[in-house]
């Protein structure tokens, strides 16, 4: 959730969210890090969600389940988010 709406996040931080909201956010980010109970953190990360939602700060196209992991020897792969198979947009060498 940082990335996408923390304040100091890669995407939020340059859509000037309104500040109330982003104090929200922010907070709901930090209790959710902290959390050690899988069900108050479930419980957090949906209040962000429709927090999110509620004041229709981004569009949510697709959520990322999968993992890939390479070789640090492996060298031109590109991690493409949008897509959670192994497809190929990439040129590998060692």
């Amino acid at each position: 959730m940082q990335p996408f709406l923390g304040s100091g996040g890669t995407y939020a931080g340059t859509q000037a969210f309104p500040k109330a909201v982003q104090t929200q956010l922010d907070q709901l980010i930090q209790q959710g890090v902290a959390s050690t109970d899988q069900q108050a953190r479930t419980k957090i990360y949906g209040q962000l969600q429709n927090l999110s939602y509620e004041n229709a700060l981004d569009i949510w196209l697709d959520q990322q389940q999968g993992r890939h992991y390479e070789q640090l020897w492996v060298k031109g792969y590109y991690y493409q988010p949008n897509y959670e198979g192994n497809f190929y947009f990439y040129v590998l060498s060692k």
